[in-house]
């Protein structure tokens, strides 16, 4: 979890970890070992809400992870279902960015990252 805060912090999350975690646990996912933890939900890319503005959604085409803590092949072995999608926030100066890639291509970054 001390993981987890220095992320938040560093990237100038608008909200706290705590909040966040509370958020996930009751509409999204949270997976946590004691070196890996992942705060994530499935959502839609191609409409016109945001994804982390999209809670319980139907016909969700993506992973939207908000936290990931530990390793790439972790996330995957622990998804509960693939999707065409997953997608990262990560925050830079107070701005929100997505990165968004294929399923596929983010196994293919985590076996290279296993190497």
């Amino acid at each position: 979890m001390t993981e987890a805060r220095s992320l938040y912090q560093k990237m100038g999350y608008p909200m706290s970890l705590e909040h966040d975690i509370a958020d996930y646990l009751q509409q999204g996912y949270m997976i946590r070992t004691p070196d890996f933890l992942v705060l994530g939900k499935p959502v839609k890319l191609f409409t016109t809400t945001e994804p982390h503005d999209q809670w319980d959604t139907v016909g969700a085409d993506a992973w939207y992870i908000k936290l990931l803590v530990g390793s790439l092949s972790a996330l995957l072995d622990m998804v509960p279902y693939p999707l065409p999608f997953v997608c990262f926030e990560r925050w830079a100066r107070g701005v929100r960015h997505l990165k968004t890639y294929s399923f596929k291509r983010v196994k293919e970054i985590a076996w290279v990252a296993q190497k």
